[in-house]
């Protein structure tokens, strides 16, 4: 369990409002977020690398996360960001763990107090302007589906990262939205 800096919190929500767009103008789809919600479809590809901020650890263990932004997508009628908590060493990745991990709402991704778990996920979710709460009664989810190595170098390593999810989030007016989707994203983490 690890909880988040002042300093890291702000580079996150800086990394948002200036990474938003809301077509694809790469022909390479290898790295992406998809999602479905209300009978959409939509994606994002992030092939430039993705914005980690590390996260202080708060628990006994000696392992050091940090906060990768997946990819963002924005549409007149949504705006969705997802981030996953990950190993900031090397030494950390297991590339055999296949395994769920729990969703995280914005009370606890924003509190500056808030101790996380490796590979929490946490998708933040606006439509119609109107940001949304996860609706923690649902089962919702997050699967880690494949951790793969890809290259290093005496400083970095790279892995690629993929998943998908379910997750449900209640509207202004108690109703629930549901969001399913997949994401494969680059990490670079300390050797």
């Amino acid at each position: 369990m690890y909880k988040i800096n002042l300093t890291s919190a702000f580079l996150i929500i800086l990394f948002i409002f200036q990474s938003c767009s809301n077509d694809d103008s790469s022909s390479d789809d290898s790295y992406f977020l998809r999602v479905r919600v209300q009978n959409n479809n939509l994606s994002e590809n992030n092939n430039v690398g993705i914005a980690s901020s590390p996260v202080e650890e708060c628990s006994s263990n000696d392992e050091t996360l940090a906060f990768a932004n997946i990819a963002f997508i924005e549409t007149s009628t949504y705006g969705i960001s997802a981030f996953l908590a990950h190993y900031e060493f090397s030494s950390e990745f297991d590339e055999n763990a296949i395994l769920s991990s729990r969703v995280i709402d914005s009370d606890l991704f924003y509190d500056f107090d808030s101790c996380f778990d490796v590979f929490d996920f946490y998708l933040d979710f606006s439509y119609n302007e109107n940001f949304l709460e996860v609706d923690n009664s649902s089962s919702n989810v997050n699967n880690i589906t494949n951790i793969e190595f890809i290259a290093e170098n005496s400083q970095e390593a790279i892995y690629a990262i993929s998943g998908n999810f379910s997750v449900t989030f209640r509207d202004i007016d108690n109703s629930p939205i549901v969001l399913t989707g997949e994401y494969r994203f680059p990490v670079y983490v300390l050797n």
